[in-house]
């Protein structure tokens, strides 16, 4: 079964805030530099702030969103892991 991007979007609020008691930033949807061919461009992609979290934070996040949103067809990414621009992408 696959989540529309409300549902999504709100799942993953809601698992950020309760793995890091901290209100979840979307930094992209459809702007942005992303490839033409990916999701962003589509509106099946968004990306979440992470680079203001501790390391237990980070991995408690990730893990988390990781099981519980591919259950329902979406992907977590973790992407430039401990870069300035470091964020989770999540797509569905």
């Amino acid at each position: 079964m696959r989540l529309g991007a409300q549902a999504l979007v709100w799942g993953a609020g809601v698992i950020y805030w309760l793995t890091t008691g901290r209100v979840m930033v979307v930094t992209s949807v459809i702007s942005g530099p992303h490839l033409k061919t990916g999701n962003h461009p589509k509106g099946r992609a968004f990306d979440v702030r992470a680079n203001d979290l501790t390391a237990a934070q980070k991995e408690a996040f990730f893990g988390a969103a990781s099981d519980m949103l591919g259950v329902f067809g979406a992907r977590v990414l973790w992407e430039d892991k401990g870069a300035q621009n470091e964020h989770f992408h999540i797509d569905y």
